[in-house]
C-alpha cells in the first residue's frame, strides 16, 4: 500500500512540475510573442536602429535647405517618396553640384495635375521640368504618386552627365551605368534592372545625394 502511494505520489509530483514547467514555458513563449508585436510593457529596438552616420547624412541635406529634417528618424526613412518631394530635393540639390549640366529652358511646363501636389511644392513641379530634370507624361506630373528608382537616377544622372540616350531598352539604363562608373550607388541593387521600376525610399534619395553632393 505504501508503494503504491509512493509511486501515486511521485507519478502526481512530476505532473505538477511538468505542468509548472509547461506554463511557465508558455507564459515565457506568450510574452515573447508580446514583445515582438509590440505590445509587452518592454519594447525590443527595432533592427533598423538609428545609426550616427545616418544621422550626419540627414543634417548634412538639412544645411543645404534639402529637406526640413535632421535626423534620421524625423526623415522616415523607410517610406516611399512621392514624385513633387522628390523634385523638390532634386532640383534643389542642382545649385550644389560642383559642375553643373547647362540645360536649355523648358517652356511647356503646364500640368493638368498640378492641385495634386502639395500645396507649398507646386511651383517646384513647374522648377524641376524647365530645368529638364523632370518631364510629364501626357500633361500630367502625377506628383502625388511615389517616384520609383528608375525615375530617381535618372534625374540624377540628368543632372551630373546631361540628356543621355533613353529609348533603347530600360530608359535609366545608361543613367544607372554611369552613375554606378562613377561610384555614386550607394546600394548595388540599385543598378539591377528588376528593381528600377520599385517605389524608391526617402532614404534611398538621401544615400543617392549624400554620394553625388560634396561638402
Amino acid at each position: 500500500m505504501k508503494k503504491i502511494l509512493i509511486s501515486l505520489g511521485g507519478i502526481l509530483c512530476i505532473f505538477w512540475v511538468g505542468a509548472a514547467f509547461w506554463l511557465d514555458l508558455n507564459s515565457a513563449l506568450t510574452s515573447s510573442q508580446q514583445l515582438l508585436n509590440g505590445k509587452g510593457e518592454i519594447k525590443v529596438k527595432s533592427v533598423s536602429t538609428v545609426k550616427e552616420d545616418d544621422d550626419e547624412l540627414i543634417l548634412r541635406l538639412n544645411k543645404k535647405g534639402l529637406t526640413i529634417h535632421k535626423t534620421r528618424s524625423d526623415f522616415s526613412p523607410d517610406k516611399a517618396i512621392r514624385r513633387d518631394e522628390a523634385a523638390k530635393m532634386l532640383t534643389l540639390a542642382l545649385i550644389h553640384l560642383p559642375q553643373p549640366i547647362s540645360f536649355a529652358e523648358n517652356k511647356d511646363c503646364t500640368f493638368s495635375d498640378e492641385d495634386q501636389a502639395w500645396s507649398d511644392l507646386k511651383a517646384v513641379l513647374i522648377q524641376s521640368c524647365a530645368k529638364g530634370l523632370f518631364k510629364g507624361n501626357k500633361g500630367k506630373f502625377n506628383p502625388q504618386l511615389s517616384i520609383t528608382n528608375g525615375q530617381i537616377m535618372t534625374v540624377l544622372g540628368r543632372m551630373l552627365f546631361g540628356q543621355q540616350d533613353e529609348g533603347e531598352g530600360h530608359y535609366a539604363t545608361r543613367y544607372v551605368q554611369l552613375l554606378e562608373q562613377k561610384g555614386y550607388l550607394p546600394d548595388s541593387s540599385l543598378s539591377e534592372e528588376k528593381n528600377r521600376d520599385l517605389p524608391a525610399t526617402r532614404a534611398t534619395l538621401a544615400k543617392l545625394l549624400g554620394k553625388v553632393l560634396k561638402d
